[in-house]
């Protein structure tokens, strides 16, 4: 009689699983901050939520015994995510009191509500249900917690992460010690490479996503040697590649054969640099290459290299004078619309192809009179002057085509 009343709790509240997920969500971000809920972490936190929330229910529903049951992978796979950051266990165990408040809550809120007999003796089941439920599942994920941290603190990332950091920010690093711990030749020419996956992208498809760039990557740059790796969660990966040449890679070669290997994963290259100085360099030149196409969005190809950016990209840390270059530049051109946007790409291949109509008509693949007429309107309606130095325009037109949504109005 027991099972069958509970199990219809279980069944009255289900419907209602996805609100009651949300409202979960809200409450741990607003009171469990140490859980530092980056895109990633909060995805993965939803996902031991609901999967938690679905696994009670059923529970509930079938008359099984909280103490006989197993976490949900998903909320093994968060508790081992947490430790590798170094998120305390305690901002874990407080998410799980603060879920099994909500949801003992909301079970006797329905008993009550239903009018159920022996409403008091049914809650009083509940109540001991949740404190199973919860010593069960914090036991498992605790002691999940305790391995992967243990593991984590003693493993080659950790050390690979330390030493780069001292690379990278030591005015001077012991280089043989480096070499000897991170297995990588810092003598060599080093090509940095930023990899990430679009936000949306679900945990699995990203994992696998970036465990396919660092072979594809060695294949289509024909390297020999191991390059060095170090993850950033499970939607990012920084990669050093150690060249046997000096010369930059071919940009257009590699980025077809990138996207006709249909790889999920976006890259930012930062050119070819040799030795321990080169390392750095080539280091922040990634960087700066992946905030571009971040901020570029969708506008930006799937393989971008500093060198393709250099000019906008040094001026990254300067958003109000790069606005205010482009609209004193660009006048009405710089305006957040369809129409302007086809006149600033015609304008901008038009310069790019030494004022050619029949080129920039090839490249944007449009009649040659449909650019004539872009160009008459350009020069005729918005006043710009096509004729003499044109650098101060080229500059503003690349500026918009990387960072629209910050120097458009």
């Amino acid at each position: 009689m027991m099972n069958t009343l509970t199990g219809e709790i279980a069944r009255v509240l289900l419907p209602a699983r996805e609100a009651f997920i949300d409202d979960v969500m809200v409450s741990i971000e607003q009171t469990i901050g140490a859980l530092g809920l980056t895109s990633d972490l909060a995805d993965l936190l939803r996902a031991s939520t609901t999967e938690n929330v679905i696994m009670v229910m059923q529970v509930l529903a079938n008359g099984v015994d909280p103490a006989s049951v197993d976490a949900p992978a998903s909320a093994l796979v968060y508790a081992r995510r947490l430790a590798r950051e170094g998120v305390p266990l305690t901002a874990l165990l407080r998410a799980y009191g603060l879920g099994q408040s909500k949801l003992l809550a909301a079970a006797i809120g329905e008993v009550w509500r239903i009018g159920m007999p022996d409403a008091a003796v049914i809650s009083a089941r509940l109540a001991e249900f949740a404190a199973l439920y919860i010593d069960r599942v914090c036991t498992q994920v605790g002691e999940a917690y305790e391995r992967e941290r243990e593991h984590w603190d003693n493993s080659q990332h950790t050390t690979s992460q330390r030493w780069i950091e001292r690379l990278l920010h030591d005015a001077d690093p012991d280089l043989h010690a480096a070499e000897q711990a991170l297995g990588y030749p810092l003598d060599s020419i080093h090509l940095a490479v930023e990899a990430w996956v679009c936000p949306t992208t679900t945990p699995a498809v990203a994992s696998r996503a970036l465990e396919r760039t660092v072979p594809l990557l060695r294949h289509l740059l024909g390297v020999t040697r191991d390059p060095l790796l170090l993850p950033s969660g499970y939607r990012e990966l920084r990669v050093w590649v150690p060249l046997s040449a000096a010369d930059a890679p071919d940009i257009e070669q590699l980025r077809k054969a990138w996207v006709h290997e249909g790889v999920p994963v976006r890259l930012a290259l930062g050119g070819p640099y040799a030795g321990a100085a080169g390392f750095r360099r080539t280091t922040a030149k990634a960087a700066r290459t992946k905030k571009v196409a971040v901020s570029a969005g969708k506008a930006a190809p799937s393989v971008l290299s500093f060198m393709e950016v250099a000019p906008v990209a040094l001026l990254l840390d300067e958003p109000e004078e790069l606005a205010d270059f482009t609209a004193r530049t660009l006048g009405p051109l710089a305006r957040d619309d369809a129409r302007m946007e086809i006149f600033r790409e015609t304008l901008r291949v038009f310069l790019a192809e030494d004022r050619s109509y029949a080129n920039t008509a090839k490249k944007l693949m449009v009649h040659r009179n449909t650019v004539q007429y872009r160009i008459q309107q350009i020069t005729g309606k918005f006043g710009l002057t096509l004729t003499g130095d044109t650098l101060d325009l080229r500059l503003a037109l690349t500026i918009c085509r990387w960072y629209r949504d910050r120097v458009l109005w």
